[in-house]
């Protein structure tokens, strides 16, 4: 089953693994891997355009540019959704710049995972394979609960947990 845009881009909030140009790997919560591509361009009126923007709490500096191309326009493109919501808001969006183009894409994908532990069958034993070979914090595998969370953030599996 393919997630609504907006549970990808919750997903990419909350769970990002890898991103790189705009292609996001994450899981969702019923563990189906999940690529996410995200673009934005927006265009200014200005041929070079320098804005700034606050974004999870650090200054970034917004470079509209041209592409190379002789016209009058700016360009610049966001491949990550934070950035270009954050354009979305600036004061200046609709007077000065605007989005021009806008793609979001979801595929979901089947990855195995990296290590399957068949032989662990309690808590205990999930505990000390993710202690002794991932060095996760003893303290915070407390619950079959917190196992299965780290080994579906480590891409490992406990089949038998």
């Amino acid at each position: 089953m393919t997630p609504t845009l907006h549970q990808a881009v919750l997903l990419q909030v909350l769970l990002p693994k890898i991103q790189n140009k705009g292609v996001l790997f994450c899981r969702n919560i019923e563990h189906t891997p999940l690529f996410f591509f995200y673009m934005e361009r927006f265009r200014t009126r200005q041929s070079n355009l320098t804005t700034f923007l606050i974004i999870n709490g650090r200054l970034a500096t917004i470079q509209f540019s041209t592409r190379g191309i002789s016209d009058d326009y700016g360009y610049y493109t966001a491949y990550n959704p934070a950035i270009g919501a954050a354009l979305r808001k600036h004061p200046q969006y609709g007077s000065l710049f605007e989005l021009e183009q806008e793609e979001k894409h979801v595929e979901t994908a089947i990855i195995p995972p990296s290590a399957v532990y068949e032989k662990i069958k309690n808590t205990q034993q999930a505990q000390k394979i993710l202690v002794e070979e991932y060095n996760i914090d003893k303290n915070k595998i407390n619950s079959k609960s917190d196992a299965q969370r780290f080994a579906h953030e480590l891409n490992i599996s406990f089949p038998n947990l």
